[in-house]
C-alpha cells in the first residue's frame, strides 16, 4: 500500500488496491517456491506423529526429546506375528530396517508396506515397497528414508496363484 500512497487521489481506485494486493500475493508464493526449491523438502518442519500408530500399545517417545523409533510388524501365514521396534539414524531407510530386523533372512519373498501416520488425516499414509526377492532388496525408487513413527508391516508373498486371488477378493 506504500507505493499507493505515491499516486495521485485521483488515480487510486478499488481496481489499483486489487491488483496491488494480487502482486504482493504472487511475489510472496514465488519466493516460499523458491525457498522449497532450493532447500528441499527435507528441511520443512514434519508434522508427522507417532500417536496411535503402534498396534501393540507401546508408547513411543516423541521425536523431539529422544531416539526417533520404527516399528517392523512381520506378519506370519501360521501363528503369532513378530514385532521389532528399531532406532531412526541418519540415512535409516526401509532396506536397513528390514535387514536389522532379521525380515529377510525369514522371508524368502515378502509384501513391504509402511504405514506412516499424517497429522490431520485419519488413515496411515500406505506406500508400497517393491521388494525384489532374487536380490534380497528394496528397489531404490521404493526405498523410503524412515520417518519418527513408521509402521513397517510384512506379510509373506506367496507364488499360488489362487492364494494370490483369493487375498485380493478378501482385501475387498
Amino acid at each position: 500500500m506504500s507505493h499507493l500512497n505515491q499516486l495521485p487521489a485521483s488515480k487510486i481506485n478499488s481496481k489499483t488496491v486489487i491488483l496491488s494486493a494480487c502482486r504482493r500475493v504472487t511475489l510472496a508464493m514465488l519466493i516460499l517456491a523458491g525457498t522449497v526449491l532450493s532447500t528441499g523438502c527435507s528441511t520443512l518442519p514434519s508434522s508427522l506423529s507417532a500417536n496411535g500408530l503402534f498396534k501393540d500399545g507401546a508408547k513411543s517417545p516423541v521425536a523431539t526429546g529422544s531416539q526417533a523409533q520404527y516399528l517392523v510388524d512381520m506378519q506370519m501365514s501360521i501363528g503369532g506375528g513378530k514385532k521389532y521396534r528399531g532406532t531412526i539414524n541418519e540415512g535409516t531407510t526401509v532396506q536397513s530396517a528390514l535387514t536389522a530386523s532379521g525380515a529377510t533372512k525369514k522371508f524368502r519373498k515378502m509384501d513391504v508396506v509402511v504405514m506412516r501416520k499424517v497429522e490431520g488425516i485419519y488413515k496411515p499414509l500406505k506406500m508400497t515397497c517393491d521388494y525384489n526377492s532374487a536380490q534380497k532388496a528394496v528397489r531404490p525408487e521404493t526405498d523410503y528414508a524412515l520417518q519418527h513413527g513408521d509402521r513397517i508391516v510384512i506379510s509373506p508373498k506367496s507364488d499360488n496363484q489362487l492364494l494370490q486371488m483369493l487375498g485380493t477378493f478378501a482385501d475387498q
